[in-house]
């Protein structure tokens, strides 16, 4: 059968020069494309399963796998019945966030690929097991409280509260040299790192 053309309307004039994508040369990754002005449609269904397919399509020049997008996790999808279609991924590798990694897939009302934005950090393993991590949340706190300035022994710390991921620390008692104005929050992610691979720890707000 014969393919369906969904014809996209430009946003810029016909005389204008064509709009490019943003390659930066330091993340050595793709973080800015548009899509064909004359796209393929998508494959039918959700607008995620839409997002994905074309994710999958341009996987090379995303430098990205199967296997990474497979592991992605879909955020949200933004329509609102009129205009274009937003799905957001986040990178999730060993069923963890990989920090501040993300993609957002802009589509017309058809589904045909307007634009991507956003990256991938590079992995070789997405399905591994969750890696481990060296210390506990509670020592992460003690860890980032040290870099402040503020001597606090871990069992001056209590568990304020739990979360989906997050888990909050507060301090178990008053200290004459330190006070938190509210609990502090970790979470466990990946952080990519300058090697190529992905580092356990915490996030901490």
């Amino acid at each position: 059968a014969a393919a369906v053309i969904v014809p996209m309307v430009s946003p810029y004039p016909p005389q204008s020069a064509p709009p490019r994508d943003n390659f930066d040369r330091k993340l050595d990754r793709l973080t800015f494309a548009w899509g064909d002005l004359v796209a393929p449609a998508a494959t039918a269904g959700s607008r995620e399963a839409q997002a994905r397919a074309h994710l999958k399509r341009h996987r090379s020049r995303l430098g990205l796998t199967d296997a990474i997008l497979d592991a992605a996790q879909l955020t949200d999808v933004q329509d609102l019945g009129r205009g274009p279609v937003i799905a957001r991924f986040l990178q999730k590798s060993g069923g963890l966030e990989v920090f501040n990694r993300r993609l957002n897939v802009m589509m017309n009302r058809d589904g045909a690929l307007v634009a991507m934005s956003g990256y991938f950090a590079p992995d070789d393993q997405p399905q591994r097991s969750a890696p481990e991590f060296k210390l506990g949340a509670q020592d992460a706190v003690v860890s980032v409280l040290q870099k402040l300035g503020a001597d606090v022994a871990a069992d001056k710390l209590e568990l304020a509260s739990e979360h989906g991921a997050y888990r909050s620390f507060a301090l178990r008692e008053l200290l004459d040299h330190v006070s938190l104005q509210r609990p502090v929050r970790t979470r466990k992610v990946l952080f990519p790192a300058a090697d190529g691979s992905l580092k356990p720890g915490y996030y901490r707000s």
